[in-house]
């Protein structure tokens, strides 16, 4: 059990510094892409079922994840119309989701 939370926490710590993530392509005006945000919602969500109800979470946990939503938000300025709606949708999503580990 030990071995695969190690294995998600690297995998989601990898995809926050990739130059290659979805909000990287937000931020360079490509849009939501939705693959990338899902694959980075997913292991959001394995980690909750991780540390539900502890009361230690890692650092860098932290700090790799509260920047996500107010990322999504300050880059959602350079659309409009559905792309908008879906981003800041997608964004509160992320945000109950990461939210759900620490509380």
């Amino acid at each position: 059990m030990e071995e695969k939370l190690n294995k998600t926490l690297s995998n989601l710590y990898n995809e926050v510094e990739n130059q290659d993530n979805f909000l990287v392509d937000l931020r360079s005006g490509k849009g939501l892409n939705l693959e990338k945000y899902n694959n980075f919602l997913n292991l959001v969500r394995s980690l909750e079922v991780e540390y539900k109800g502890k009361t230690q979470v890692p650092k860098k946990l932290c700090l790799a994840l509260f920047g996500v939503p107010d990322s999504m938000y300050g880059d959602s300025t350079f659309y409009n119309g559905q792309e908008l709606e879906k981003i800041l949708e997608k964004k509160m999503e992320i945000e109950d989701a990461i939210l759900s580990i620490f509380l």
